[in-house]
């Protein structure tokens, strides 16, 4: 991990000598790796975006074979297979962003010093938390949720729904309270990014 914290570092200190804040130079390395992995992430979305044009199908569908598990399994690979969808394909891009996250808050965690002396805004120290970026997280968190997913007409997926864009954003906010705001504000920075990306791709790309 030594060489890996020592790479990452290396890659913030570039953007610290070009712009002398570390706050501004995680934010350019979080633009850096949204950039890496935005074919990645286009792909999860696009897939995303397909299994909502077959949702009334698979609806159905689900409706029609309640009572045969056996053969609904079999019928929806079919309609999955006939739109040339990956149900799977949009799990890829998460199991990526997860490694990033321990990578980056191990760096943070071992290069604390550096972080110890740096602000940003109105934070004094990005290697403390702070809890005025960690409630703006959390809004961007149900934000983004209500944006890239709007809530369905159907009762019974609804309340999966708001579990979903509400509790979800608050169970990560509570978690994340001792987290460094160095950390967070990668993590608000890299949502935000996402959910650019993801309004353009559900909403705007045809």
């Amino acid at each position: 991990m030594s060489y890996i914290n020592n790479f990452i570092m290396s890659i913030l200190d570039f953007f610290y000598n070009i712009t002398g804040n570390y706050g501004v130079a995680l934010i350019l390395f979080t633009v850096l790796v949204k950039l890496i992995l935005y074919p990645l992430t286009h792909q999860q979305f696009k897939a995303l975006k397909e299994q909502q044009k077959i949702q009334p199908e698979l609806t159905k569908l689900k409706e029609k074979y309640k009572e045969d598990p056996q053969r609904l399994n079999q019928e929806m690979i079919e309609l999955y297979r006939r739109h040339k969808i990956n149900p799977l394909g949009g799990c890829l891009p998460l199991l990526i962003q997860f490694p990033i996250l321990a990578i980056l808050y191990s760096a943070i965690n071992a290069y604390s010093g550096k972080f110890a002396n740096a602000s940003f805004l109105w934070i004094k120290s990005l290697a403390t938390p702070d809890l005025p970026l960690l409630i703006i997280y959390g809004i961007s968190m149900v934000a983004s949720s209500f944006l890239s997913t709007p809530l369905s007409d159907d009762p019974s997926q609804r309340s999966s729904q708001l579990f979903m864009n509400i509790g979800l954003p608050i169970i990560f906010t509570v978690l994340f309270k001792n987290f460094p705001s160095a950390f967070i504000l990668y993590w608000f920075v890299f949502n935000i990014l996402t959910t650019v990306q993801q309004v353009y791709v559900m909403r705007v790309l045809k």
